[in-house]
């Protein structure tokens, strides 16, 4: 079961011993790594969110970065994990400014096996997870501005959540109520258009397991650029 969390609780989880094939990266070592390599840029950091799973053994933190744009800030996401689930993985993408919604793009950075000196090398790792941020920002505020464009009426709504469901499994049966809810009583994306149904669906996506949660979001997004965007039939 995932749950939000906070750093202090995060913090207090007990650290696995390191054996000759484990080296545990300490998820306090990682978060002010993380915060460290941020300010260093001369990055804002505006939220930061927590979700633990299994007791805080798996970690997911999110970052709202400042953006300067009146629309979309950015996010870096990042994972670790004390049971061997998860090596430290980074993703950067943007997050919507009305409801905190998260988009993700591009391809997770995950890292070899917690072994020998990976905590010594986790600096490097972390400034690759930034170093992508621009990027990816860019990319989805332009992707953003395109899926408003791109009308959907119900039925192709419907025949998109059908394949994220049956055919991609990016997203749950109990997800899939939640986007049905949204459609109808979301406060800020009720149009019928691509934009809104992203967001629907991104807003279920809040409910995805902390080690599934990140690649979920690619998975969503990439489809979307493939499916919807670049795809003349909708």
């Amino acid at each position: 079961m995932s749950r939000i969390t906070t750093e202090n609780e995060l913090l207090s989880v007990q650290i696995p011993n390191k054996t000759e094939t484990y080296t545990p990266v300490p998820h306090k070592i990682l978060i002010q790594e993380v915060q460290d390599k941020i300010k260093q840029r001369g990055l804002n950091i505006i939220s930061k969110e927590y979700i633990s799973g299994s007791f805080g053994q798996q970690m997911l933190g999110k970052y709202t970065i400042d953006s300067g744009d009146s629309d979309l800030n950015m996010q870096l996401a990042f994972r670790n994990s004390y049971d061997k689930s998860m090596a430290v993985g980074f993703a950067a993408g943007a997050t919507v400014f009305v409801c905190a919604n998260g988009m993700l793009a591009g391809e997770m950075l995950v890292y070899r096996k917690h072994t020998g000196t990976v905590v010594e090398e986790l600096h490097d790792y972390i400034i690759d997870g930034i170093n992508m941020m621009d990027d990816n920002f860019n990319k989805l505020k332009s992707d953003s501005e395109l899926m408003k464009q791109i009308p959907l009426n119900k039925t192709q709504q419907a025949q998109i959540l059908g394949r994220l469901f049956v055919e991609e499994e990016i997203i749950n049966s109990t997800q899939l109520n939640i986007v049905k809810r949204e459609l109808d009583l979301s406060k800020h994306f009720v149009g019928k258009n691509a934009w809104c149904l992203y967001n629907n669906i991104t807003e279920s996506l809040k409910t995805s397991h902390v080690t599934n949660a990140m690649q979920d979001h690619l998975d969503l997004h990439n489809f979307f650029e493939t499916e919807v965007i670049n795809n003349n039939e909708y």
